[in-house]
């Protein structure tokens, strides 16, 4: 078996990543309380939202979680706000499944952004059903919003 060597060093011997493979800053945000929604436009997911500085303004920001809701027989898409501009949108929904009875959707959620900037930020979800049949969000599932600065 060949020994792998980074900066002629045996990998035993290192004892850290390289600087900037950990994320500077996190924040992360698990939203609570049940919200019902029957709207086909966009509107907000209450408390899904998390506020970062970035400590550089070449620094990326990863939003990453995830969206939940009981959906009967509906379906509901996403977008992802920085502050007030829409940075991402799908329609899309995943995951379908049926817990105990009732059926839920998960909508995964991962965007890299680039703000250019090192001011605060503040990411949040909005999300839309496919028709005006009211969905319930946080309804025994989880929904979640992490920024990580990269």
């Amino acid at each position: 078996m060949a020994i792998i060597t980074l900066n002629n060093n045996s990998l035993s011997s290192v004892t850290a990543l390289p600087a900037g493979v950990v994320p500077k800053n996190i924040v992360k945000n698990d939203i609570s309380g049940t919200q019902s929604i029957g709207s086909t436009s966009l509107t907000d997911l209450t408390n899904a939202y998390v506020a970062i500085t970035p400590t550089s303004s070449s620094s990326k920001i990863l939003i990453t979680g995830r969206i939940e809701a009981d959906i009967g027989n509906n379906g509901f898409g996403y977008a992802i706000f920085r502050d007030s501009t829409k940075i991402f949108e799908t329609t899309a929904s995943y995951d379908v499944y049926n817990d105990t009875g009732n059926n839920r959707m998960v909508n995964t959620v991962s965007w890299i952004d680039s703000p250019n900037s090192t001011s605060e930020i503040t990411y949040k979800y909005q999300v839309k059903t496919f028709d005006t049949d009211a969905l319930t969000f946080q309804n025994g599932g989880q929904t979640i919003i992490i920024a990580m600065e990269i």
